[in-house]
């Protein structure tokens, strides 16, 4: 209280000096702060300090505890505020304790949070090394079983936290946790069982959906609210919600996927208002030396599946620059899945943004990069027709290897598709769903020549990922170029007006399928192979001489494209080949359109094979047919729907 701070064992001047402090069974200590006009500091300091580590001291504003010594291992929790010192010692130790930052604390370097103990970094407090709030710097960081830092800030309105060290180790069973944060070190590690995570911490529901906040944007992807909601968008579009009565709108894609550096979004409200799941924070580091990663790094979106009828948040941003990463472990940016309510689910949010820049990359094969959309109820991989609503679209994963420049673009959703293979217009995509998604934003970076040339040395595209671009306007020329391709034939490519996705080499088999709408250019090569995919043509391919189709490879030929040396609707290569379970596709309008013409030196149908069309024209020196192959018109004259009176072609 006031009175003792003017007693002489306070030196008549505020100084409560101890030689023992001592305290149990739950007791906080606070001092009663001086008047508010009141410059001067109030001072607490003890020689020895004892306890049973589940007291608390207080130390408010203008108040100092300097507790310097060469170690400390605190036995009870502190709670520093605004304006408030805390100085603790060279070697500090916190465990079954916490600690509570919103002023200065002072003297640590080398920092170790282990058996419960908590580290508190909230807006506002800051190392006395730094002249700004919210950053620290520490010369190591250690965080061992069941201890936690914790660093959750608003989003909207706090400025990312700042860790900077010459050591980070996130050891077994530590967590650090946070909404923002900027790792500048020369080494981190993050042992197996140790995570590094800002998983639900980005923009949720009651941040709104409108205006800005210090971080641009507030929930620029989030989901649409309706009884069976959609999911945020990030990377990708976010999923539709239920198909029965809910919202087919969706969340929709933002952020570069060069240097992802925004939040996740929030899913759609659904039932009574009920929230969306909360979109994933940021993770930025910046490693001179080593990232080592056995354990997890995420910034994943919230699940809204106990939510009634709620859309899944989107993943957030994770940008990591070193000279050498390693590890077993896995870097996570997934959305979160929609609301598992049987009568209106909730659609999935995409995932976010992840970016990696190194020199060195020693990794395991079983390390896991990931960027997957959220799930939803029903849904199993390759059965999209038992879905009650829809998956989050993947989003994107940056590698590039600074020495090689070597740039990777992986694409993984874990076997979830779209409901709806094609997209339907460009123009307004507010109604599509679950695909990954390279925007304007990334157009005028140096990786993209400035000028919207996205060129890849690899593209990796797994379980069922689909990707597209997207310029604005809609229809300015772009360019997507990959010198090597790797997939596991379950993804799609998305090539539209005025885009060029030219891949002229000897010989292709591509690893995935390709939708080509009008407009479009897709250029394979002379020597091409479709096996497990399938090839949607309204635009242009070219290059090819020699084709295969075959073990499940498709070619859907429609009214408008053709190949690059034809007219509309005209196809025409040297050879054609359509063996076992391949598949040519040549379906037209009967009224409308004149049908696909094929131009062929040979073409051969082989047992299995199967060429399905409307009005088909073949011109060639030589037409096989073998046993067990088929072309068919079957089906694909008029029908009921077209009336007397329209004007038929033919």
């Amino acid at each position: 209280m006031p009175e003792s701070g003017i007693h002489h064992f306070a030196d008549h001047k505020h100084n409560f000096h101890f030689e023992e402090l001592q305290i149990y069974s739950n007791a906080h200590l606070g001092i009663w702060p001086r008047s508010g006009n009141d410059t001067r500091n109030v001072s607490l300091f003890f020689r020895y300090m004892i306890g049973d580590r589940t007291g608390m001291i207080h130390i408010g504003d203008k108040q100092v505890m300097d507790l310097k010594r060469p170690e400390i291992d605190l036995p009870f929790s502190a709670q520093i505020y605004s304006g408030g010192f805390l100085g603790l010692a060279p070697y500090t130790q916190i465990h079954g304790v916490e600690i509570i930052v919103r002023g200065v604390l002072a003297y640590i370097e080398n920092v170790t949070i282990h058996h419960g103990g908590n580290l508190w970094l909230n807006h506002g407090g800051r190392t006395e090394n730094r002249d700004k709030e919210n950053q620290y710097e520490f010369d190591t960081i250690r965080v061992q079983d069941t201890g936690t830092i914790h660093c959750v800030t608003s989003p909207i309105k706090d400025p990312e936290l700042v860790f900077t060290t010459r050591a980070v180790f996130i050891e077994g069973g530590g967590l650090v946790r946070g909404g923002r944060l900027v790792f500048i070190s020369e080494n981190v590690t993050i042992d197996d069982g140790g995570s590094l995570i800002a998983d639900g911490l980005g923009y949720n529901t009651s941040h709104g959906y409108q205006g800005n906040g210090i971080h641009g944007q507030i929930n620029p992807g989030h989901g649409i609210d309706a009884n069976g909601a959609s999911g945020a968008g990030h990377g990708g579009s976010g999923g539709r919600g239920s198909l029965n009565g809910g919202t087919p709108k969706t969340g929709f894609a933002y952020g570069d996927l060069y240097e992802p550096y925004i939040f996740g979004s929030a899913g759609g409200k659904g039932f009574s208002s009920s929230r969306g799941g909360n979109g994933g924070g940021m993770l930025w580091m910046n490693v001179t030396g080593l990232i080592a990663i056995d354990g997890l790094i995420s910034a994943n979106g919230e699940d809204a599946t106990s939510l009634q009828g709620s859309g899944g948040g989107s993943g957030g941003s994770i940008w990591m620059y070193c000279k050498k990463i390693k590890g077993y472990g896995r870097i996570a940016a997934n959305g979160g899945a929609g609301s598992n309510n049987n009568a209106a689910p909730g659609g999935g949010g995409a995932g976010g943004r992840i970016a990696i820049y190194f020199e060195v990359n020693e990794t395991s094969t079983y390390f896991v990069y990931e960027a997957r959309g959220g799930a939803a109820l029903g849904c199993q991989v390759g059965r999209e027709d038992l879905c009650k609503a829809e998956a989050g679209g993947p989003g994107t994963v940056f590698l590039y290897h600074m020495v090689h420049t070597h740039r990777t673009l992986l694409i993984h959703n874990g076997g979830q598709k779209p409901l709806v293979s094609a997209i339907a217009d460009y123009r307004d995509l507010t109604n599509d769903g679950c695909r990954a998604w390279i925007l304007p934003q990334s157009a005028n970076h140096d990786f993209a020549g400035k000028g919207r040339d996205f060129h890849f040395e690899e593209l990796q595209i797994y379980g069922g990922g689909h990707l597209a671009l997207l310029t604005e306007p809609v229809g300015r020329n772009a360019s997507l170029f990959f010198r090597y391709m790797i997939g596991d034939r379950t993804g799609t490519l998305h090539v539209s007006e005025n885009q060029v996705m030219d891949l002229h080499r000897p010989e292709i088999d591509l690893p995935f399928s390709a939708h080509v709408y009008a407009g479009g250019y897709l250029g394979l090569a002379p020597y091409t192979e479709v096996h497990g995919v399938t090839l949607y043509i309204s635009g242009v391919i070219d290059h090819i001489q020699n084709l295969t189709l075959h073990h499940g490879g498709a070619l859907w030929m429609y009214h408008g494209g053709r190949t690059a040396n034809q007219i509309n609707s005209s196809f025409q290569f040297d050879t054609v080949r359509v063996q076992d379970n391949g598949v040519m596709r040549a379906f037209t309008s009967p009224v409308i359109h004149t049908g696909i013409t094929i131009i062929a030196r040979a073409f051969f149908i082989e047992g299995g094979g199967l060429f399905h069309g409307t009005r088909m024209t073949i011109l060639a020196e030589n037409i096989t047919i073998d046993d067990g192959a088929l072309m068919t018109a079957n089906g694909q004259g008029y029908n009921r729907y077209f009336s007397n009176d329209k004007v038929k072609v033919g």
